[in-house]
């Protein structure tokens, strides 16, 4: 950038905000960071406006006989001599810049292969961590399954004992209501003895129904008439003896 349009900026500038008239604590902090950027500006462009001259002067030039496309490559130079600290240009120190920027890679290098080598060491204890983490899940896991399984058959134990206590106590009331009841028929009155007895002869008699019953199915197809059964048996019997006839007839003609 040239000096002198430098200059003009800022006097021009400088003299429109002192013309204005500015109360506010805002814009006084604004034209402060203004007027420093400014003269940040200026004595960044005289800098390079001086290590030009010098370079220049190493080959008899001066800045005014120089074309504006060379000025603007000088002063990309003078940025690159600024940028890498270097008073001039020479050979040694560009060799020294150079090797400067060798090791710079070199350690760049070494860096990125130890922070490599400690990152696979963490990925690889992670790894590991992260496996004895999930054993141990899976153990939590099975613990709460297993304390969950004997809380829930501990519930059931205990529902079951609610349970059988109130059917223990239904009977009970119930018994109770029997026992009552029966006080209030006057069983005992009535001979319980004489009652079983009484009961032992119907099951005898039953047992033997049950017998006859069985004898007189082989009959069944009598008729229930006892005169009736009587000519079927006579008319039957009268059949079996033609038919013993016949057969003995039969073996006296062989």
């Amino acid at each position: 950038m040239d000096c002198n349009k430098v200059h003009s900026f800022t006097s021009n500038d400088t003299s429109n905000i002192k013309s204005e008239d500015i109360n506010s604590p805002v814009h006084d902090n604004l034209l402060e960071l203004l007027q420093e950027g400014i003269q940040g500006t200026t004595d960044e462009n005289l800098a390079n406006e001086k290590n030009i001259k010098q370079f220049l002067h190493m080959f008899l030039l001066e800045p005014k006989s120089l074309a504006n496309d060379i000025k603007e490559e000088f002063d990309k130079v003078s940025l690159v001599l600024k940028a890498e600290g270097l008073p001039c240009i020479n050979k040694t120190s560009l060799d020294i810049v150079g090797r400067r920027k060798n090791i710079q890679e070199l350690e760049k290098d070494i860096f990125e292969k130890e922070m490599n080598m400690k990152l696979h060491f963490l990925v690889t204890k992670a790894t590991s961590l992260e496996k004895k983490i999930n054993c141990l899940q899976q153990s939590i896991d099975n613990a709460n399954n297993i304390i969950h399984n004997l809380k829930k058959d501990t519930e059931d134990s205990h529902s079951q004992h609610i349970f059988m206590s109130m059917k223990l106590k239904e009977y009970n009331q119930a018994l109770e209501k029997l026992e009552t009841d029966l006080q209030n028929m006057h069983v005992m009155d009535l001979e319980p003895e004489r009652i079983l007895e009484k009961y032992k002869q119907y099951v005898n008699m039953t047992e033997q129904v049950v017998k006859l019953d069985e004898f007189l199915d082989q009959y069944k197809d009598l008729p229930p008439n006892l005169l009736q059964a009587r000519l079927f048996l006579k008319n039957k019997q009268e059949e079996y003896e033609k038919l013993q006839n016949i057969f003995l007839q039969f073996k006296e003609s062989e």
